[in-house]
């Protein structure tokens, strides 16, 4: 589509290519669209299995009836961001949608919108995995099933080791949800968090913890230099107009339209046992119980994620928030093949349940949402500072310095519009900023 604005001007993008052909037709042949694509977008989140997106299409040429597009065709998508980084991916299409006729044009003018995902989804959501995998680590089952289901030719995972082999038999479950069933069981150790998470990006896989990201991520986010270096450090103050290099690079790195996360509701804390839960199992054979107590407060110390700190004294926690008695489980002395019911749980279900509830309503609770001018390479599980100002009578600002330092962009939501890329995304760290992590990067502001 026509530019009307400067390749120069952060947020800038151009849509090279946008082409659709028939799925047993040659790569590279098809019908472009890029002329008739009034708008695209794509999506991606740590806590789904595949990407997605969809095309607004405006149809003068027909291209729906003569083609016909009937929801089993390749998209293959060019683009060009700010930076000059160049980006290639092919997509299933899947489905179309809201057909009809353009408003105020005649009626051969036809709109519709084209609902596509990764060739690697289309795979991985219909095959059968019926599969035993005995005393293994699940890290190695997930290897297993992803090379034996996905292309690895086209994208690679990375994988974070478990720890505790294990015993399964997939019950005839899709790839993707085979995936899903072994992250929920990962064990990472007694100082992880137990939070596998199984997602794909625009450009690779990951079976992995929120810890395993930061650790991919030390060397890059280390210092205010390495941040600037790899365009990993993000602002919510925006500087004058500049339309130099160097100040549209600040506007692209410049978040807006924040909003946070619900951090403290005391009351909720208190009766839900948020920072505090207890797996009690029960012995059948035996008569007995075994109670397992997780404090949260353990959880973002010993996991080494992040300099975090709770919003409450140890004193109130004690006096305020005692143990919920939140879940029971039958001991299992059989390991099983699939969870033949409720009660009826996994190896390591009592270290792996618990911390997974602790830390999950963390990262719901202590996220920021917020949007970027879009740019390529960023991608979900990637780590970034963010520095948040508060703004005060006569426009001083102030670091609000319990939530600015590292966080994990969870989800991304890339949005295309004539020329213009933007990224909504969302940030999550698990707590807020330490004293330690708030002045990290503040010498040069």
């Amino acid at each position: 589509m026509a530019s009307n604005r400067q390749a120069a001007q952060a947020g800038y993008y151009e849509l090279i290519s946008f082409k659709i052909r028939p799925i047993d037709n040659a790569p590279g042949s098809g019908i472009e669209l890029n002329q008739i694509v009034t708008g695209w977008n794509l999506n991606e989140s740590m806590f789904r299995t595949n990407i997605n997106g969809s095309a607004n299409i405006v149809d003068a040429e027909g291209i729906f009836r003569s083609l016909p597009i009937i929801g089993e065709e390749i998209i293959t998508v060019q683009w060009k961001d700010f930076f000059g980084d160049i980006a290639s991916k092919q997509f299933y299409c899947y489905g179309v949608r809201d057909l009809g006729p353009l408003e105020d044009s005649s009626e051969h003018i036809m709109r519709y919108q084209l609902d596509f995902t990764s060739l690697e989804h289309l795979t991985a959501a219909q095959g059968d995995v019926r599969q035993s995998f005995a005393d293994q680590l699940i890290s190695d089952m997930a290897k297993s099933v992803f090379d034996t289901y996905y292309d690895t030719n086209s994208k690679t995972i990375e994988i974070e080791p478990t720890v505790g082999n294990q015993t399964y038999a997939i019950p005839s479950l899709t790839p993707a949800a085979t995936m899903h069933f072994l992250a929920k069981r990962a064990y990472g150790g007694e100082d992880s968090t137990n939070n596998y998470y199984f997602f794909e990006t625009k450009d690779n896989f990951f079976f992995c913890t929120p810890e395993y990201l930061h650790n991919k991520y030390k060397d890059m986010v280390k210092d205010e230099k390495a941040l600037e270096d790899n365009n990993l450090l993000f602002y919510t103050a925006q500087t004058a107009d500049d339309n130099t290099p160097t100040g549209q690079l600040r506007n692209q790195q410049t978040v807006s339209g924040i909003s946070y996360g619900n951090p403290s509701n005391t009351l909720n804390e208190i009766s839900d046992g948020e920072y505090k839960t207890s797996m009690l199992e029960i012995d059948l054979l035996n008569h007995t119980t075994s109670r397992t107590v997780t404090e949260y407060k353990k959880i973002i110390t010993n996991n080494k994620i992040d300099d975090l700190v709770i919003p409450h004294t140890d004193k109130f926690l004690n006096n305020n928030m005692p143990v919920i008695e939140e879940r029971y489980a039958l001991k299992d002395y059989n390991v099983p093949g699939l969870e033949r019911g409720k009660n009826r749980h996994y190896p390591f279900y009592r270290e792996v349940i618990n911390s997974k509830h602790l830390f999950s309503n963390a990262m719901a609770k202590y996220s920021i949402n917020c949007t970027i001018r879009g740019r390529n390479p960023l991608i979900p599980g990637m780590v970034i500072f963010l520095m948040v100002d508060l703004v005060e009578v006569g426009d001083n600002k102030r670091p609000d310095i319990a939530r600015d330092g590292l966080y994990i962009v969870t989800n991304i939501t890339n949005a295309f519009l004539e020329d213009e890329f933007s990224q909504l995304i969302t940030l999550t760290k698990g707590g807020l900023s330490s004293s330690n992590d708030r002045s990290l990067f503040r010498e040069k502001r």
